[in-house]
């Protein structure tokens, strides 16, 4: 019955204290001044200020059920959690803040039982803030009927030197053993299944975290804690000191993981890496340069927040954001590079770092920036940014007010890409080359912006035109060729006769008797091959005696394994060439006079079209033959 009274009595004071906390916070940051200046302290390590504020009020109410002294005379304090069973947790003595609290100091044995009022009860947890600040505590003994390590339970202990967790505890809560400063190491045996957030953050002389290896949550390597699957980095213990090689299974870093590892001098961070938590890296004061992977597209509050070392940051292009806070209070920056991707920096996320010298804003479109975010710069800081996006940033909200927006003195990058014929001269933008290659051309501009033309250079080759073809008609001269341009010149007795853009032209301006010699020529990119061998004709016309009466047909056409040429009225000798689209020349075979047929073996040719020309003193024809 009594213990019931107890607890009775406990749930209403606890609401009392719960409802006046909550008013003396809305007071408080009520004042804005007040609010920023408590970030102040925060990020410049006075943790608790906040809590000893609330504190520092005195309450008539006490925060425990019941005291006894264990067995080396030391008062602890309980609070009864249960009557059935009967269960209490360790917990501080009151909610007045004084002199009470270094209550608990030297070295402590918690028993697993206590007596009180003639009820004895299982003592299974350490309830939160049990021990908070108590400087003078060195040694703690924690029995095995403790289940639970409640929220902040040895915060602040910072002469706490030696503390064993039990087999038997599942949990440990949120700041638990936060700035236990004196506290060397820490194990994690196979049954905790729960740490909470910045645990042993602060801890800055511990130097590993064991996790039993058996442990289904939890792992640790190389002293450090991870989740089971190695992808998440938890926490980094405050006294590892040197170069630390994060591994490439990790794709995050946890709020504060790595935050007062104040003896680290260098962290690689692998592109496996996706997303850094806030504070991850906080008052890491050796710290001097970082670099952040291409993985990485946010730059999380606090990230970097009181690195005071830290004097280099490269940062990816591809960062959109910088959050609140990230790089405040790193005086050792005296300049930064922002990279071309960012989109907006948060509420004073390089505030208090003052000895920026300079800052370099890739971005051509200006990023959107707090009043405050680089405070508290002078607006006479030089502030470079891409040439062409001065104006911009000299009227973007905040930007404008630097008056000192300079070119970057980068200048405008053009990549072009383009060829040329094989023995003449490419001469386009500025360029005067005769081979194929890489070239550059710096460009000066009057306004500063300048330009370089970087040109990669091929070469081609084009065909000379070959296999002219010439046919006589009734009223012209038909002539067809071989070539591989978008456009040839004709020339006819060595006189431009036309430009065409096609492989055939007929020349209509003939006259009856005459001979006539054509050559062609090619043209890509206004260059001009040599032109092709003469191909010269006699234009006669039809009723002419030596025209008329001959006649070629070509039989089977398609065919496959031969053709037969058929001639009437052949009055001379004449040559008979097969040869290919390109104008090679495959087979020759010689008629006589009055000879009326030729077979022309196929066999050896594959599929495709060929041309069959018979040329004799006064009669030249081509037939086009397809071969199936």
């Amino acid at each position: 019955m009594g213990a019931k009274i107890l607890l009775f009595k406990k749930k209403i004071k606890k609401i009392s204290f719960k409802w006046l906390l909550f008013l003396i916070f809305v007071v408080y940051i009520g004042d804005k001044s007040k609010f920023h200046k408590l970030n102040f302290y925060i990020m410049k390590k006075k943790l608790f200020i906040f809590t000893l504020i609330l504190l520092g009020i005195s309450f008539s109410s006490k925060a425990h059920d019941f005291y006894e002294l264990n067995g080396d005379g030391d008062t602890i304090y309980y609070n009864i959690t249960s009557s059935t069973p009967l269960t209490v947790g360790v917990t501080f003595q009151s909610y007045s803040y004084g002199d009470t609290v270094s209550a608990y100091s030297g070295v402590i044995n918690i028993p697993s039982t206590v007596p009180h009022g003639g009820i004895i009860y299982n003592v299974t947890s350490i309830d939160p803030y049990a021990f908070i600040m108590c400087n003078n505590l060195t040694s703690v003994t924690i029995p095995t009927t403790v289940t639970t390590i409640g929220v902040g339970a040895f915060i602040g202990c910072t002469s706490l030197n030696s503390i064993t967790i039990p087999q038997s505890v599942t949990s440990i809560g949120a700041d638990a053993f936060r700035a236990c400063t004196s506290l060397p190491n820490m194990d994690i045996s196979i049954v905790v299944t729960y740490i909470g957030d910045y645990a042993f953050n602060q801890c800055t002389s511990m130097t590993s975290i064991n996790v039993d290896p058996q442990n289904p949550n939890y792992a640790s390597n190389n002293g450090i804690l991870y989740n089971k699957i190695f992808d998440t980095l938890i926490c980094c213990p405050g006294g590892k000191s040197g170069a630390l090689t994060i591994p490439n299974s990790v794709t995050n870093i946890y709020n504060y993981a790595i935050s007062y590892c104040t003896g680290l001098t260098s962290v690689i961070i692998p592109n496996s890496v996706t997303s850094i938590l806030n504070s991850a890296f906080s008052n890491c004061n050796s710290l001097t340069s970082i670099s952040i992977p291409s993985s990485i597209t946010l730059i999380n509050d606090y990230t970097f927040a009181s690195c005071s070392t830290l004097t280099l940051i490269s940062l990816p292009n591809t960062i959109t954001h910088i959050g609140k806070h990230s790089f405040a209070f790193c005086p050792s920056l005296d300049s930064i590079t922002l990279p071309s991707s960012l989109i907006s920096l948060d509420y004073a996320s390089f505030w208090y770092s003052p000895n920026i010298t300079a800052i370099t804003c890739l971005a051509t479109n200006p990023p959107s920036i707090i009043d405050n975010t680089f405070h508290p710069l002078p607006n006479t800081t030089p502030i470079y940014v891409p040439c062409n996006s001065i104006a911009q940033y000299q009227a973007a909200t905040n930007w404008n007010y630097f008056t000192n927006i300079l070119n970057d003195g980068t200048p405008i990058i053009t990549n072009i890409i383009d060829s040329f014929l094989v023995g003449s001269t490419y001469n386009n933008y500025e360029f005067n080359e005769t081979t194929a290659g890489t070239f550059t051309q710096n460009l000066q501009t009057a306004n500063g912006c300048d330009s370089i033309v970087t040109l990669t250079l091929t070469t081609y080759t084009t065909q000379i035109p070959s296999n002219i073809i010439s046919q006589v008609q009734s009223d012209n001269i038909q002539i067809s060729w071989q070539g591989n341009s978008e456009r040839y010149r004709i020339y006819r007795n060595e006189v431009l006769l036309a430009s065409v853009s096609s492989n055939t032209f007929n020349d209509y301006d003939v006259d009856q008797s005459t001979e006539y010699c054509y050559e062609i020529s090619a043209i890509v990119n206004d260059q001009e091959t040599e032109t092709s061998s003469p191909e010269c004709v006699t234009f006669l016309k039809i009723n002419e005696p030596n025209v008329k009466d001959i006649q070629v047909k070509l039989y089977p056409n398609p065919a496959s394994n031969k053709t037969t040429l058929e001639i009437t009225e052949l009055r001379t000798d004449a040559n008979v060439i097969l040869y290919d689209m390109l104008g090679k020349e495959l087979k020759t075979y010689s008629v006589k006079a009055k000879q009326d047929k030729l077979n022309i073996d196929l066999q050896d040719l594959n599929k495709g079209i060929y041309y069959i020309k018979i040329s004799s003193q006064n009669h030249t024809s081509t037939k086009k033959i397809i071969v199936k």
